[in-house]
């Protein structure tokens, strides 16, 4: 069964019942790792359910950069990158909080889990390319902040396509969409990552 919710993080699994209620009685859950920017932490929280949604800033956040103005910020990696821009090294400071409520509530996801839990990396950069100090396509997450989260879970499987989506993969899409699509993965990326999962899950299945 298939739970994905567009735009979630981590936030709106623990906050969804029924979600919880099904993979906690799987016998196989596979917890797809991102969005770790989408995580309300003590400097800015996000709508419930659609992760990516800034709400507003907290009293540390605004004590933090004073001369910022919050009431034209919508998503989370525009604040991000708002962040960043006026100053890089506050910004560390929100990296650091946003990093330690990620694992945080990564932990207590995992530990919820009844069966036996994988976890997914499943992106164009790989792991040990990712930068925690500069906003990118998956901010924040790393090998390193793994590392706490790992003795939870069975295993990791990482998949980094050889395509994360071609040239004619992206000619097939309405014209009005293909900007989109140019960062979503396409068909033989799915398909590589489905191969991957296979391979981990089917044992465990058995």
């Amino acid at each position: 069964m298939n739970l994905g919710i567009e735009n979630a993080g981590i936030d709106a699994y623990l906050n969804d019942s029924g979600a919880l209620a099904t993979a906690t009685n799987a016998s196989v859950v596979v917890i797809q790792m991102t969005c770790a920017h989408n995580t309300s932490n003590r400097f800015y929280a996000t709508h419930p359910r659609r992760n990516d949604r800034f709400l507003k800033a907290s009293p540390s956040l605004m004590s933090l950069y004073p001369e910022m103005d919050f009431t034209d910020i919508h998503f989370t990696r525009h604040l991000l990158g708002r962040l960043h821009g006026v100053c890089p090294d506050r910004f560390r400071m929100v990296a650091q909080e946003v990093q330690m409520a990620w694992q945080s509530r990564m932990k207590s996801l995992v530990s919820r889990m009844h069966g036996e839990v994988f976890l997914l990396w499943f992106a164009p950069t790989s792991l040990d390319d990712i930068r925690a100090d500069i906003p990118m396509e998956e901010p924040f997450l790393d090998r390193e902040l793994l590392r706490a989260v790992m003795p939870h879970a069975n295993k990791l499987i990482e998949v980094v396509p050889s395509d994360w989506r071609t040239a004619d993969e992206v000619a097939t899409v309405p014209l009005l969409e293909q900007h989109r699509a140019r960062h979503l993965p396409g068909l033989r990326a799915h398909c590589e990552v489905a191969e991957a999962v296979a391979r981990a899950i089917v044992p465990a299945l058995q």
